[in-house]
């Protein structure tokens, strides 16, 4: 498998909710802050999967915590040193940018999807 989170400009977040629905995917730029930032903000979701432009998976969580990565070396030398202290409290998680709901243009903005999310995920982007 190729390392996609070195490769990829873009990575898509799918959220799922305790009841198996998941959510459309959403865009954003792949950067070690930004996934650190997602998985602690979806941290209540009982799972998250991140996936590359291909619909590779390129990690997932469970509860918050990372489950699944292919690219140890990634999780280890940059992930986990920004995601701990973010999950323990010690630096607040960045804001996302979200650069596509996925969903048609006219329902593709933050006011239509930040609320749809705390609804049906229980989450604050």
């Amino acid at each position: 498998m190729t390392n996609s989170l070195s490769s990829e400009k873009h990575l898509y977040a799918h959220l799922y909710n305790e009841k198996g629905y998941h959510s459309t995917a959403l865009k954003f730029d792949n950067n070690t802050e930004q996934i650190a930032s997602i998985i602690v903000k979806t941290s209540n979701c009982p799972r998250i999967v991140i996936t590359d432009s291909s619909d590779n998976i390129v990690l997932d969580t469970i509860d918050g915590f990372v489950d699944t990565i292919y690219d140890q070396t990634y999780l280890k030398d940059h992930l986990l040193p920004i995601l701990i202290p973010m999950q323990e409290g010690k630096i607040k998680p960045s804001k996302v940018h979200i650069l596509h709901w996925g969903v048609s243009d006219e329902k593709n903005t933050p006011s239509v999807m930040l609320p749809f999310l705390k609804e049906n995920f229980g989450v604050e982007l």
